[in-house]
């Protein structure tokens, strides 16, 4: 048998004729490198899918190895598959709606062996199909050897395509894709680069181009119940890793960042606005040490990537009403009471934000879901418990009608409370 480099995994499930053949056509067209092929059909149902893939198969019958599942088992699972039957020392995977430039093999190998690499990275560039449209997206990095792996995770996309890894490596250390519906490659992105120190950078946007909001992808992206999925799972799964030590807060950020960058190029407002409630609901159920003048850097961030969204959108609206009301203003300037806030949503978000710049000072905030007590939210208010609130004589804002009612007969009378709603009633 000859010697193969590379192997190239590929999973398939119901791509149309035009994306696969231009997959397939990249692959083939492939220079100076040894290399195999292999396509793990998914269980694809549609005539066009395998009329192209038994086309390419019968023609390059040695080059490419080809499985088919029995059943629809998803694109993670497809790839571990393809990953158990590779022959090459290097291994890198490529949907099949994306594809390579003809060099993007030979450069990434040759910089592995002339570096003796596990993994080598390299940029890449988004191919949006409606309008045409290419977005490079060039690596926050200009050298090519990493010195600082926690800085590169938080700067560079979750990807299985954009990185050529050693198999032996990849064995040794159980790295494998998630069983997820979408961003099943959080834990092996993450893996990839913190199981070694040998890792190497091309910092080259036209190497490989991911098709962009399509609807033929075979994983489903950019569902935000998804991402919060795989963020759990691969919070959990890095841990149990006792590479993984001390590593708790990189991997915390690690998660958030991914969500930048998929928030940053969405354009989905609802998803955006989805996006930012699993940001909150995250760092709410897992442990971190994240200081609080980061936390406010990667709020701002998300305020930036996510000004489109109608949740953002809704915290604009209120903080106009609130902002201009001259009733409530009189009221927080008249006060002589400890303030308290409770609810901390979309309105208690623009309420905070008044207080700050007409400098009310806000004593403390609180919900029913904190798990923060003693901390400070993103605004530099102290988290306070329910039971703290009713037991003081102060100022109490109900952020909605809801809690406004809520709690209305279960406070004494030295508490004097305010429905926020009846400012800002959108």
């Amino acid at each position: 048998m000859n010697k193969v480099d590379i192997s190239v995994i590929v999973p398939i499930h119901n791509t149309p004729q035009e994306p696969l053949r231009q997959c397939l056509e990249s692959l083939i067209s492939q220079k100076e490198v040894s290399y195999e092929i292999i396509l793990v059909d998914d269980y694809s149902t549609k005539h066009e899918t395998i009329e192209i893939i038994n086309k390419y198969k019968s023609k390059y019958e040695k080059l490419i190895t080809y499985i088919r599942m029995q059943k629809n088992c998803g694109a993670a699972e497809a790839r571990n598959i393809g990953f158990s039957n590779a022959k090459g020392a290097y291994c890198i995977f490529l949907d099949s709606d994306d594809f390579f430039s003809d060099s993007l093999l030979n450069k990434l190998y040759t910089a592995c062996i002339h570096k003796d690499l596990d993994i080598c990275i390299c940029g890449f560039s988004l191919y949006y199909h409606n309008p045409p449209q290419i977005e490079s997206c060039n690596l926050p990095f200009t050298y090519e050897d990493i010195k600082d792996k926690d800085d590169m995770l938080l700067n560079i996309p979750a990807s299985g395509s954009n990185r050529l890894c050693r198999v032996d490596y990849l064995k040794k250390h159980n790295i494998f894709f998630q069983s997820l519906p979408s961003d099943n490659d959080l834990l092996y992105s993450l893996m990839t680069v913190l199981c070694t120190k040998k890792i190497g950078i091309i910092n080259d946007s036209n190497l490989i181009f991911y098709r962009y909001n399509t609807d033929y992808q075979i994983s489903a992206r950019m569902n935000p119940l998804n991402m919060l999925d795989a963020i759990k799972k691969t919070y959990e799964e890095a841990n149990e890793k006792s590479v993984y030590a001390n590593k708790n807060n990189m991997i915390v950020e690690y998660a958030i960042n991914t969500g930048l960058m998929e928030m940053e190029r969405c354009n989905n407002e609802l998803v955006c606005s989805k996006f930012y409630e699993l940001f909150r609901n995250f760092l709410e159920i897992v442990p971190h040490n994240i200081n609080n003048s980061k936390m406010k850097i990667y709020e701002e961030k998300w305020l930036l990537y996510g000004y489109k969204s109608l949740w953002f959108k809704r915290i604009g609206d209120y903080y106009s009403q609130l902002k201009n009301s001259d009733q409530l203003i009189k009221v927080l300037k008249s006060n002589d009471l400890d303030l308290f806030m409770w609810g901390r949503g979309k309105r208690g978000l623009a309420f905070e934000k008044v207080c700050a710049e007409k400098r009310v000072n806000i004593d403390g905030v609180c919900d029913e879901k904190n798990n923060d007590i003693g901390k400070k939210d993103e605004q530099g208010n102290i988290i306070v418990s329910t039971s703290f609130v009713r037991k003081r004589r102060c100022l109490l804002v109900a952020t909605n009608h809801s809690i406004y009612n809520s709690i209305f007969k279960q406070i004494d009378d030295e508490i004097r409370i305010v429905d926020l709603e009846m400012y800002c009633p959108l």
